[in-house]
């Protein structure tokens, strides 16, 4: 294709994205492309299927929509490029320049050539940097070596996916998909790992320091992985996306569910007899009922929790948050409506609540036994 020809087909195409007469789409495929510098250029929609793209300088191009399977688009700078939606299934954009991009809802899974060949979506040794991969199809992608600081992957779907190397500090992976990940040597620090699911993720190849995680949740039934992955969403989308959990009279007896992200949660009546809940987010929570005696809710946040009639003989509940919460609607904004934590004839005899301020919590009847010295408490 001659210069001339491709800013034919260029011009022609920005016709046919605006909906103007004359207007024909983009059609690169399998055409080089290389080191040419196309920033902010629009091909929205194009084909460019087995185009080669390597070196190009593409900063802040539209790639909506596109069809750019199997392309080549190494050692490019790509720098708040847009991605949304596209078919990059078995794309190579290894040492790639692509911090602040948007990949929302792209496909990055393998893709098979005519032979049945497969090759997967190669991203290694790139630049992901506060990019946005959010509810992505990854399956197998090779993100190794690559850094993806501060980066969203909510609710990316990344099974098998090699992170090994890869310096995700500070992302976003709340309800992700990570079955079978690799994550040797990762760096996950003060990364979101709320409901995501990390079924067979040895997380013990990485550095996951102040991130927030449930280190047990590897051994949690892929059931419950996803029923508290839907659930984050839930809470995260102000209930437009995932769906609330009912663990209601559900046997969670020993289980670690620390860091777990189930504020809101119906859990009504479930057994959590010595299981591991330090650090749980679990403001609004429905635990009328519930037995948590030997329960570890050391810096839980119980705000607005419905407690009643629960039993939490033994447990520990040192410095755990409780009080009212401000309720928020759909939007996120607050209603002007608050609740607070209910602990109505909840039985916390021999409970740890050094460090718990309870004055603005309803306590009515509640059972304490001997207050442990040191314990700010006031009923």
């Amino acid at each position: 294709m001659t210069p001339d020809e491709f800013v034919s087909v260029l011009r022609a195409h920005d016709r046919f994205v605006a909906g103007r007469s004359g207007g024909v789409r983009a059609d690169l495929r399998n055409q080089n492309l290389s080191g040419l510098r196309l920033s902010n250029l629009n091909l929205r929609g194009a084909l460019l299927q087995g185009a080669v793209l390597s070196r190009c300088v593409l900063t802040g191009a539209d790639f909506r929509f596109a069809d750019l399977s199997a392309a080549r688009m190494d050692d490019a700078q790509t720098t708040s490029a847009q991605f949304g939606r596209a078919d990059l299934r078995g794309i190579s954009l290894c040492r790639t320049e692509l911090r602040g991009a948007d990949f929302s809802e792209a496909d990055l899974r393998p893709w098979t050539n005519a032979q049945g060949e497969s090759r997967a979506a190669d991203l290694s040794h790139s630049a992901l940097d506060r990019a946005n991969l959010d509810r992505v199809q990854a399956a197998d992608a090779r993100l190794n070596k690559s850094s993806l600081t501060s980066a969203s992957l909510r609710g990316a779907n990344l099974p098998r996916a090699d992170f090994s190397g890869a310096d995700m500090s500070g992302a976003n992976l709340e309800g992700a998909r990570l079955q079978d990940a690799w994550v040797k040597d990762a760096l996950l620090r003060g990364a979101d790992l709320r409901g995501a699911i990390l079924a067979r993720v040895d997380l013990g190849t990485a550095n996951i320091r102040d991130a927030k995680v449930t280190p047990g949740l590897a051994r949690l039934s892929a059931e419950l992985q996803t029923v508290l992955r839907d659930h984050a969403m839930w809470i995260d989308s102000h209930g437009a996306d995932g769906a609330r959990a009912d663990l209601a009279g559900a046997d969670l007896s020993g289980m670690d569910l620390s860091f777990a992200y189930l504020s809101g949660a119906s859990l009504g009546r479930a057994n959590f007899t010595d299981s591991r809940l330090e650090h749980a987010a679990l403001v609004l929570a429905d635990l009328r009922t519930a037995v948590l005696d030997g329960a570890d809710l050391a810096r839980a946040d119980l705000s607005g929790a419905d407690l009643s009639d629960a039993s939490l003989v033994g447990a520990d509940l040192q410095r755990a948050l409780v009080g009212p919460v401000v309720i928020k609607g759909r939007d996120g904004r607050p209603t002007g409506q608050t609740r607070t934590t209910n602990l109505s004839r909840a039985n916390l005899q021999a409970a740890n609540l050094a460090d718990v301020n309870l004055p603005s919590a309803t306590t009515d009847g509640v059972k304490t036994g001997k207050v442990p010295a040191g314990t700010a408490v006031t009923l």
